[in-house]
């Protein structure tokens, strides 16, 4: 493991497949277990009081700031108790009394935070599991995974979170794209909301960061999918001071699945077989041949030999004569004889006039053919 502290340390490049730790302070944040439990507390003691109150009167609003105390102006500063009772004295017309207020404040003091760890790395192959970092469900491993890998061929990265302790368990993620000198962060999952990630990464490259609005193609509901529309970029000051709009232009082709191997490709690398089944090029040398009598891929198990000792598929075989002789279809069966142009060659030869004579078991010279063997007999009478 490496041990950063805040300082430039380069591209993301020359980090991967390395675990990095880093600390950063918080500025007095709640824990999320704390959070859980101080909310807890506020929706029972509001239970109690008011039973029939609605559930949006009981939980603090989504865009709450969970710092012990909150300075400067504006609607609600100072310390969490006071931000807490006067938002629902204000908004619901909840009013909280001394003795909760103090169990609030007990908990706001066991689980504030000065400083908090990250541990992290930095991937370019996006090919974990569906929920290894948190990120269970995400329509990048189902509806948009094709978006996944236009990612990965692009040359983006993903930031992925640990838990601390012997096994690394992963808890988040976030992508990064990198375009015209800056990093672009945005889809986080798990236990870190964007921004706390946007700090992680300013922290650790020593790039300045702002939020901005995301689109791809100018649509952000497409097959690059970008929740909110939102994200951070990352550069030096001058280049991402005042940007407030980027649009990754990243095209994403179409995908399907592999009828063989069940695995993802862009269309474009995949074969169509018979049936009409798509196939990957690995598993189409592996698996299937091309009939040129058809023009199609089969699989090779439906494949026979013809009489020139060309493989074509049973479909064609089905359609064409086969030879008396070696059982084979082919084109070059004699009308006459049924068998092919081999069996022909190698079939005797009527000692009289030279033509073939099948399944003639007598010696050679003794072999003839129907008409002959008619005229050999009527000479014999005649004689």
């Amino acid at each position: 493991m490496t041990t950063t502290t805040v300082e430039t340390i380069g591209s993301i490049a020359n980090n991967l497949n390395e675990i990095f730790e880093i600390s950063l302070p918080t500025g007095g944040m709640i824990s999320n277990n704390g959070q859980y439990e101080i909310q807890r507390e506020i929706c029972n003691y509001i239970a109690r009081i008011l039973p029939d109150a609605p559930s949006y009167k009981r939980y603090l609003p989504p865009y709450w700031d969970w710092h012990a105390k909150v300075g400067g102006r504006g609607e609600y500063v100072g310390s969490f108790c006071k931000r807490a009772a006067k938002y629902y004295y204000q908004e619901h017309g909840i009013k909280f009394d001394s003795d909760f207020l103090g169990r609030i404040g007990g908990l706001v003091g066991e689980n504030t935070t000065h400083h908090k760890d990250y541990i992290f790395d930095y991937d370019d192959r996006l090919d974990w599991q569906d929920g290894d970092f948190g990120d269970d469900g995400s329509c990048f491993w189902s509806c948009h995974k094709s978006a996944r890998f236009a990612l990965r061929d692009y040359g983006a990265y993903a930031i992925r979170f640990y838990e601390g302790g012997y096994y690394r368990q992963g808890i988040g993620r976030a992508w990064i794209v990198p375009q015209d000198d800056k990093y672009f962060c945005f889809n986080a999952y798990g236990d870190y909301e964007l921004p706390e990630v946007a700090q992680v990464l300013s922290a650790h490259l020593g790039l300045s960061y702002r939020r901005i609005d995301l689109t791809n193609y100018n649509c952000t509901s497409g097959d690059l999918y970008i929740n909110s529309g939102r994200g951070y970029a990352l550069g030096s000051e001058p280049e991402v001071n005042g940007l407030s709009f980027w649009d990754f232009g990243i095209d994403v082709p179409s995908m399907s699945t592999c009828a063989h191997c069940d695995e993802a490709f862009y269309d474009d690398d995949l074969y169509r077989v018979n049936g009409g089944d798509l196939v990957c090029e690995s598993c189409l040398d592996e698996h299937y041949s091309y009939c040129d009598r058809c023009e199609e891929y089969r699989i090779d198990r439906d494949f026979v030999e013809d009489t020139v000792g060309d493989y074509i598929c049973d479909s064609c075989a089905d359609d064409m004569d086969k030879c008396a002789g070696c059982d084979r279809p082919g084109d070059d069966i004699d009308e006459d004889h049924g068998l092919c142009e081999s069996c022909l060659e190698d079939c005797p030869r009527c000692t009289d006039c030279g033509d073939p004579v099948p399944y003639c078991d007598l010696p050679p010279i003794h072999c003839r053919c129907a008409e002959c063997k008619e005229e050999y007999r009527e000479n014999l009478v005649t004689c």
